[in-house]
């Protein structure tokens, strides 16, 4: 009991080890990345390679970098980075039900993962941390890393996303998202629920029959067993094939 104890103290330790590093290492590859976006199209001015520069938790996807002003940039670029993390968790945990029935308890959960609710574990919470604070607070640490040069006003750059309205534009933006992560779970667990029907269909009336046939012979009996015991009723009936001397026997 005890090596279990130990080794289960371990194994958690290194999942929350390599969860800390991941998140280091993503955090690094969204700064660099949004250092590229924003670099390559205000100081190098180059619109057309702008569009190539990949995601970096996707890299099968390209960054959202197109926004008019440094700032807005930097936002966008940061938002799309801290949305890949979030939709990366989503995606896994919608693998993970994607072959389950579905269940009350099941359905609870998705509801409270993508709905307002007390769990601050829920995929909408994490959406939500990244637009009330999150995103905000990572723009202001790429500034003061990378340089003023950055900002195309005297604003720092809290003040300027706070006047452009960019948080409630986040929300807008992430219950979309949720609403439409939330809509494919119970999509999946309804395909779900309609095959396993269609298999329990198909068990269903395979009983059916079988029992039915069981029935016919059971009553193919009992019609034999009625006749017989009619027979035996009637004596005095007068039969061709047979004499009724049931009694004697």
């Amino acid at each position: 009991m005890k090596k279990i104890i130990i080794s289960s103290f371990f194994l958690i330790s290194s999942i929350l080890f390599i969860s800390l590093a991941l998140w280091s290492d993503n955090k690094d590859a969204i700064f660099a990345k949004t250092k590229e976006c924003v670099e390559t199209k205000f100081k190098e001015k180059n619109q057309e390679w702008v569009w190539s520069i990949t995601n970096p938790i996707y890299p099968k996807r390209y960054l959202v970098c197109k926004w008019d002003t440094p700032e807005k940039a930097i936002y966008q670029a940061m938002l799309d980075g801290l949305f890949s993390e979030a939709d990366l968790e989503v995606e896994n945990y919608l693998k993970i039900i994607s072959g389950k029935n579905y269940t009350v308890e099941l359905g609870n959960e998705i509801s409270d993962n993508f709905n307002i609710s007390s769990n601050s574990g829920s995929f909408y919470n994490k959406y939500k941390k990244i637009c009330d604070w999150k995103v905000v607070e990572y723009s202001a640490e790429f500034v003061e890393k990378y340089g003023s040069w950055y900002l195309s006003t005297d604003k720092n750059i809290k003040d300027f996303l706070k006047d452009d309205k960019s948080s409630s534009k986040c929300t807008n933006l992430f219950n979309t998202k949720v609403k439409a992560y939330e809509d494919v779970a119970f999509a999946m667990l309804k395909r779900n629920k309609v095959d396993a029907y269609s298999t329990d269909k198909k068990t269903f009336l395979d009983k059916v029959k079988d029992n039915y046939e069981k029935l016919l012979v059971k009553f193919d009996r009992y019609i034999w067993e009625l006749w017989l015991v009619n027979d035996k009723w009637n004596p005095n009936k007068d039969t061709k094939n047979a004499k009724n001397t049931w009694w004697k026997k």
